[in-house]
């Protein structure tokens, strides 16, 4: 099972849980439903690496069976902007605020 989580996102299914496709069809409709609801406005999400990365594939157009062609750490920051009706990836995975605070560097 955890074979196809990591190798064929895009023919991944569970009997427990979610496929890739059904996070995207979730997480991108709740980003334009929140960023329609407060237009204008500073907001943050916060989830884990999936749903995360549904969006930012989403945005790049990148096709499901390259879910996880870019990394995306633990507690890194994604920065995006929404104007003239399009999201902008400004940060991807940032995770600069963990330096000296690791003993390895990502």
């Amino acid at each position: 099972m955890f074979h196809g989580f990591w190798k064929s996102p895009d023919l991944f299914t569970s009997d427990e849980g979610e496929s890739f496709t059904d996070v995207g069809n979730r997480t991108y409709p709740a980003l334009l439903k929140i960023v329609n609801e407060y237009s204008g406005k500073r907001i943050l999400v916060v989830s884990h690496a999936v749903a995360i990365l549904s969006i930012l594939n989403k945005i790049e157009n990148r096709p499901l069976n390259k879910f996880w062609d870019k990394k995306l750490y633990q507690t890194s920051l994604s920065v995006i902007e929404f104007e003239n009706n399009n999201f902008i990836i400004k940060k991807y995975g940032d995770t600069e605020h963990l330096k000296g605070i690791l003993s390895t560097e990502i």
